[in-house]
């Protein structure tokens, strides 16, 4: 069965597509099974760049602690999140 993003040149297998407007192709392996795992795992790290992960590698690293304090600090200013509720139970009542 012929595969329309798998081609054989010799006896090497290349994985040839397009991802936003740009042409794709590079040696996959010397079986047809390693080109479709190729061709799977090229297809997962366009679709998780185009939801907006990085690869890891790149970027700064981030320690955990300032992370952490990052995410708290969005989360409510370190407010317990009991209280969070209670302000917006508050908001509502003042507003109407």
């Amino acid at each position: 069965m012929k595969e329309r993003n798998l081609k054989q040149i010799e006896d090497k297998w290349y994985v040839d597509f397009t991802f936003k407007g740009k042409r794709i192709r590079q040696f996959a392996g010397y079986t047809k099974a390693q080109a479709r795992n190729t061709l799977a795992k090229l297809r997962i790290e366009q679709l998780d760049e185009r939801l907006g992960f990085r690869k890891s590698g790149q970027g700064e690293r981030v320690l955990f602690e300032k992370f952490a304090d990052d995410f708290l600090g969005l989360a409510g200013h370190g407010r317990p999140r009991a209280c969070l509720s209670q302000d917006y139970i508050q908001q509502g009542q003042r507003s109407g």
